[in-house]
């Protein structure tokens, strides 16, 4: 398991202040090197093309594992998993890989499982949450502002942390976009 020594102290080097470090959890790399992008549905895929275009080293992605669909029975790659193979991107079902790869920064969009301490002790995650927090967290929050009738939504990145019981999006979200929604 590869553990950096600038992500070990309360505040590792290049970070940018104690408040983000929660949990004993390493906080995220101001200026990261390397990623791993861990996502499955098609509304992470935009997240992971802008990341690409960015000029972000995206080293790993890490999505689902290929489902059988229809009659026959055939294997689909998950969307993620369809566009990292699309922009030439190495890709994983094992979230262990992720401590085997060298990366700064993993960045969570719509992964759909939890992330253990275990990686989220040995690589800073931050979440592209699809909702304002705190309104909707949990799962669904696109469907839940619908349904709700939200005129407002957007996307609230988070430093990714634990509790004893749940994984769940901490921190704060300094770099919120905020957008209307439409009928």
């Amino acid at each position: 398991m590869r553990r950096n020594a600038r992500h070990r102290s309360p505040v590792p080097a290049g970070c940018s202040s104690p408040d983000v470090v929660t949990d004993g959890l390493p906080a995220p790399p101001v200026h990261p090197r390397r990623l791993a992008f861990l996502g499955t549905p098609s509304i992470a895929v935009p997240a992971l093309e802008a990341l690409v275009r960015g000029g972000h080293d995206v080293a790993l992605v890490v999505s689902r594992a290929d489902k059988r669909r229809g009659r026959r029975g055939s294997a689909t790659p998950s969307p993620v998993k369809a566009a990292a193979l699309d922009l030439g991107l190495a890709v994983t079902d094992s979230l262990s890989e992720v401590l085997e790869t060298d990366v700064d920064l993993g960045v969570v969009a719509a992964y759909g499982r939890i992330v253990p301490r275990r990686v989220l002790e040995a690589v800073p995650m931050v979440n592209l949450h699809f909702s304002l927090l705190p309104r909707w967290r949990g799962a669904a929050p696109v469907e839940r502002a619908i349904l709700a009738g939200d005129a407002e939504t957007g996307v609230a990145p988070r430093q990714r942390g634990s509790s004893e019981k749940w994984r769940l999006t901490i921190g704060t979200a300094s770099r919120t976009r905020r957008g209307t929604m439409r009928p």
